[in-house]
């Protein structure tokens, strides 16, 4: 029961899990955008909608291997998003509203997938329910550019009064330094 496991409080059943869904028209003044963590939630991204009415975007897998997203409609300050934080494709959707800060949808492909790997985000708008999934793409009639976004990686410890320092790339390892101070001991996270 994935309810359970995700919220707090009271929550609704379905008994039968694939409705007959109709797809429902957005309102004309409604565009819809895609914003993840690929390009450090700087773009607003179009979303086409395709012939059986499913509104998609495209994205290439970074470094991490786990990106973050969430749907815009018409500017970043109200969004379609999951019920929690971190969510799987298998979590509520809710909105458009102004109440999804911190709530994305997580796309972990940690120990299963590689660095540059295109996926497609899927989203379905009806009157019932809005579904959000997303695949891998292996039919490669367009592959997304890849953004100019790059990754940056930060120590913040004790001997910087906890600023952050910077982390350099080498081959395909970030690396940093520091001294330890005269206590012989310093804290410190990335």
């Amino acid at each position: 029961d994935i309810s359970n496991l995700a919220y707090k409080g009271s929550y609704r059943y379905r008994r039968d899990e694939d409705l007959e869904e109709e797809e429902e028209q957005l309102p004309k003044e409604m565009v819809l955008y895609v914003c993840g963590s690929w390009s450090g939630w700087q773009h607003l991204e179009h979303m086409e909608q395709d012939a059986d009415g499913w509104w998609i975007s495209t994205f290439l897998l970074g470094e991490t291997l786990c990106e973050f997203f969430y749907i815009a409609v018409n500017t970043k300050a109200h969004t379609i998003h999951p019920a929690i934080e971190r969510a799987s494709q298998n979590i509520w959707v809710c909105g458009p509203d102004a109440h999804g800060a911190g709530k994305h949808w997580m796309v972990d492909c940690r120990g299963s997938h590689t660095k540059s790997t295109t996926f497609k985000v899927k989203f379905w708008w009806s009157h019932w329910r809005k579904r959000v999934e997303w695949e891998e793409v292996t039919d490669f009639t367009f592959v997304p550019e890849p953004l100019a976004f790059k990754h940056r990686y930060s120590m913040v410890g004790s001997w910087t009064s906890w600023a952050c320092v910077d982390m350099e790339l080498s081959e395909d390892a970030w690396h940093g330094s520091f001294r330890l101070g005269s206590s012989g001991r310093e804290e410190f996270h990335f």
